[in-house]
């Protein structure tokens, strides 16, 4: 009894690691690009982005989504003294509207009336039109358009459509304005 022992050596403790980004939600077909702000000498960053992929050694990595929808991103920050640390955020991936309209035939003269038919998928919404009639004349901001072409011939128009969350599409088509029948005198 009371045999002891003795021993010495030297423990080193590293700093907790802590493992941060910030990302910014995005509209569908416009890439991500999560901003590292992990703290402490990474060595490694290893990135699962919610949806099957995964890509090791980027600090800061860009990535685009097949869908739209909520996706949980998580960092795995492995420091020089082999600890690591991880964080999740969620990112948004917000639907895109798709622009149209339809348009009648008019004479020169008359006013063309332009009635939207732009869509966007539950729960976003389109909250801005700007119609462009292309020939000079001041943008419209109405939800369906009327405009007074000078002469007869072939313009464009082109409907820009704005979601709440700032997700845009557009389109052009080309208009036809019949030209004016001369007086029969």
């Amino acid at each position: 009894l009371g045999c002891s022992d003795t021993v010495t050596g030297t423990i080193n403790l590293f700093p907790v690691p802590d493992a941060d980004f910030s990302v910014q939600n995005a509209c569908f077909g416009v890439p991500i690009t999560p901003t590292n702000l992990s703290q402490g000498t990474v060595v490694t960053w290893q990135w699962n982005f919610g949806d099957g992929s995964n890509l090791v050694g980027v600090q800061n990595p860009t990535h685009n989504y097949a869908q739209q929808g909520i996706y949980d991103i998580q960092l795995v920050a492995t420091y020089v003294d082999q600890c690591a640390d991880s964080t999740t955020h969620q990112v948004a991936i917000h639907n895109l509207p798709e622009a149209d309209f339809l348009w009648s035939y008019v004479c020169e003269g008359t006013s063309t009336p332009f009635l939207n038919q732009s869509d966007i998928a539950f729960p976003d919404n389109i909250i801005r039109w700007i119609w462009d009639y292309v020939d000079g004349s001041p943008r419209d901001t109405v939800i369906n358009g009327n405009h007074v072409y000078p002469d007869g011939g072939n313009y464009d128009a082109e409907l820009l459509v704005i979601t709440s969350k700032g997700c845009k599409d557009s389109i052009t088509k080309e208009i036809w304005v019949n030209y004016a029948p001369d007086p029969v005198i």
